[in-house]
């Protein structure tokens, strides 16, 4: 038998050659371990990304819900003034409103206050309703929920379905007025009788969350769709939410993709980087980095922390894109500044790995 110099056992006898094979067969079974694991460890990567990317979206629903309730609409919700109002009433309200937005004036908050405050003494219910938005927020006053309240009721009382839908989101937050989920639920229903969706999508949140009512995902989405199917925006996003988490609805992200993309289409800025992340993950549509890229680039236009990070890695990686590092940790920044907890994190990676 020929011995090879860099055996590591003596190459002597037959028992040799069968402890040498032995261990071959083991480096073997070693390597097949490896691969094994190497394969395994891929595959939880794979999941947990997938997992991450689910969690990030969760979170986003959670906050775009959160805002649908609370949020400040600004002045544009309501910039058409109402014919009762006098003439005068009307063009107090219209000063008030360039002044607000800065519009052929300075921007001055303090002005705009005083206009509205005439014509909220006027009995203007949109004056009433702008001046809730003032003190809820703080601009050109001290910011006072209850003192929003106040105002907000006023224009709710005289019928403003903008004011009735900001004290239903009080009623909820306990922010400026009782908590009370039963007048919230009432109040949805008032703006829904009215045939605006946003009382629908109002109901349909409660449901959703569990809130004054027993959890209910099934009537959420029947609220949901009936609202996305006269063409809200922000219901498509829900129903096309509830259809990616199997909630309420058989999972399917082939109808999650239909609807965000509805929703999207209409400008809604966690839809555009919802259709992003699916592009990008190929769930209900093909892989697509290009279109994820430009779905990301919409959303991020308008501030979405969300889509500017996943902009961020599409550079990294070099996907959709030429691979640009530079270009990434712009937009990592940019996400973080916006509070992306995922950019802050790749950052201090990249930090750590210099």
């Amino acid at each position: 038998m020929r011995c090879l110099a860099y055996r590591v056992m003596p190459c002597q006898s037959g028992k040799g050659k069968q402890i040498e094979d032995a261990m071959m067969g083991q480096n073997k079974t070693n390597l097949t371990s490896q691969m094994a694991f190497g394969l395994f460890l891929a595959l939880m990567l794979s999941l947990s990304g997938e997992a991450l990317a689910q969690e990030e979206e969760s979170k986003r629903a959670r906050q775009a819900d959160s805002a649908f309730s609370y949020e400040d609409e600004g002045y544009a919700a309501s910039d058409e003034i109402s014919g009762k109002d006098s003439y005068s009433t009307r063009s107090l309200v219209k000063t008030g409103l360039e002044y607000a937005k800065g519009e052929g004036v300075d921007q001055d908050y303090a002005k705009a206050h005083e206009y509205f405050m005439k014509a909220a003494d006027e009995g203007s219910a949109k004056a009433q309703f702008y001046l809730g938005i003032m003190y809820a927020t703080g601009k050109g006053v001290k910011a006072d929920q209850v003192q929003a309240a106040f105002w907000y009721q006023k224009a709710a009382d005289q019928g403003n379905t903008d004011a009735i839908l900001k004290l239903a989101g009080m009623h909820i937050s306990g922010k400026g007025a009782a908590k009370d989920f039963s007048k919230a639920m009432q109040l949805y229903k008032e703006v829904a009788d009215k045939g605006d969706m946003r009382g629908i999508n109002g109901q349909a949140y409660l449901y959703m969350k569990g809130i004054g009512v027993t959890q209910d995902y099934t009537q959420a989405m029947m609220l949901y769709m009936q609202a996305a199917e006269n063409g809200n925006a922000h219901a498509q996003s829900r129903v096309g939410f509830m259809y990616a988490r199997g909630l309420g609805v058989r999972l399917n992200y082939g109808q999650a993709y239909e609807w965000m993309l509805k929703a999207a289409e209409q400008g809604n800025l966690f839809a555009q980087g919802f259709v992003g992340s699916l592009y990008e993950r190929g769930k209900g549509v093909k892989a697509d980095y290009k279109e994820a890229m430009a779905w990301y680039q919409k959303a991020a236009e308008k501030g979405d922390d969300f889509s500017m990070y996943r902009i961020g890695a599409l550079y990294e990686e070099g996907r959709g894109v030429k691979a640009d590092k530079k270009e990434a940790l712009e937009w990592y920044k940019k996400a973080a500044s916006q509070g992306s907890d995922a950019a802050r994190n790749r950052l201090i990676e990249l930090e750590e790995t210099k």
